[in-house]
């Protein structure tokens, strides 16, 4: 496969947290050359621009979630004027969002390969999932995507079945890539970056810390967590990711912002427990969190709440189903009778089956044989 051009269009900024879309970008730019379009914000970037990628900053009305049909025109014209040349001098047009789709729908793409990466069922979030016309907005745009789309990844084999249901589109085209770890996020390494000192503070404390990292938002399990403060005197609550949703005031929960994410190893290293107290909804159940790959090399025990796609993490997870089985695994973290769940010989074997390299390598394996069967002469 000749070394390709392609454009990447994100709903996020490159800065705002790691998620999947950089580490699968950082991978390809390797091999292809990657451009990545996003909306000119505002904001604290958290992680350096690697020298492999090029990136093209928009200005534009936000696609927000809830938008109306003729807003989400409006934002997509915006959009185009800024972007119709890359689009025509690009081969592989790459789409993070279905409302990205709208941008290109005034190009022809007939000797184009377009890919839609699905990480997440967009259907689902509680702005778009609690407003009809959102709805129903946002899945025509992903109908169109689906069916032009060359290839679609999804993070999850739950997302492949909503997908394949909702659209009906042919079970070959589209592919499973999980999510997974930096084969250089290792917990015990001793080049792990140390704390500053606002955040090293808090680890001082000679509590039982247990450890959240991911956004704060409406699938938090704020009840059970709550209820669990009210019962362990114990126990402390660390959240560290972006705040979508305020966290209650609680002199044993403490929020410790947004972080670069070579700081996450350190923070892992200093936890008594690593949680993933989720709401179970319709959002989550399409859901395979990459904080349970960072979680699981970190060798500490981790909490989380048990549903069929993280089914298979079971030899390094502790499962809870209900709060009465999520109060004794707290107890018996209390009572230092929890220890991480896994072999160092299953974990190092579980990362190295799991790595964002091993990812990219299935990803441009799959473009390969679609390009070739698409006889896109690459």
């Amino acid at each position: 496969m000749r070394r390709l051009k392609i454009l990447w269009f994100w709903i996020i900024p490159w800065g705002f947290i790691k998620q999947r879309c950089h580490y699968l970008a950082e991978g390809l730019s390797r091999y292809h050359d990657l451009t990545i379009v996003y909306q000119k914000v505002s904001y604290e970037a958290l992680e350096k621009v690697p020298s492999s990628l090029k990136f093209k900053k928009v200005r534009a009305l936000p696609f927000e979630q809830g938008s109306t049909l003729i807003s989400a025109h409006v934002a997509s014209l915006m959009w185009y004027f800024q972007v119709a040349r890359d689009l025509k001098v690009n081969d592989m047009i790459w789409f993070s969002h279905p409302y990205l789709f709208e941008v290109v729908k005034y190009v022809p793409l007939k000797r184009k390969l377009v890919v839609y990466d699905c990480a997440d069922d967009v259907l689902e979030f509680s702005s778009v999932a609690a407003d009809p016309n959102a709805r129903k907005v946002i899945l025509s745009i992903e109908k169109k995507l689906i069916q032009r789309s060359s290839v679609t990844f999804v993070s999850s084999f739950h997302l492949k079945s909503l997908l394949l249901e909702r659209h009906s589109v042919d079970e070959d085209k589209i592919f499973v890539v999980n999510n997974a770890v930096d084969s250089a996020f290792l917990v015990n390494s001793d080049s792990a970056e140390k704390l500053p000192e606002s955040m090293e503070k808090f680890f001082n404390f000679k509590v039982i810390k247990l450890v959240y990292i991911g956004a704060i938002a409406e699938w938090l399990d704020i009840e059970l967590i709550l209820k669990s403060l009210n019962a362990f005197k114990e126990i402390h609550y660390f959240f560290v990711g972006h705040l979508y949703k305020p966290l209650p005031f609680h002199e044993r929960i403490h929020y410790l912002g947004k972080v670069k994410h070579s700081l996450l190893p350190e923070i892992m290293r200093r936890s008594d427990a690593l949680i993933m107290p989720f709401k179970l909804n319709r959002l989550i159940l399409a859901v395979d969190p990459i904080k349970m790959y960072e979680y699981i090399s970190a060798n500490k025990p981790i909490i989380a709440i048990a549903y069929p796609e993280v089914e298979r993490f079971k030899e390094f997870v502790y499962f809870y189903r209900n709060i009465e089985e999520y109060f004794t695994l707290l107890k018996n973290c209390i009572m230092k009778n929890l220890p991480p769940k896994g072999g160092g010989k299953q974990r190092a074997n579980f990362i190295e089956r799991n790595t964002w390299e091993k990812r990219v390598e299935q990803v441009l394996r799959i473009l390969s044989a679609v390009l070739e069967r698409n006889r896109y002469h690459a």
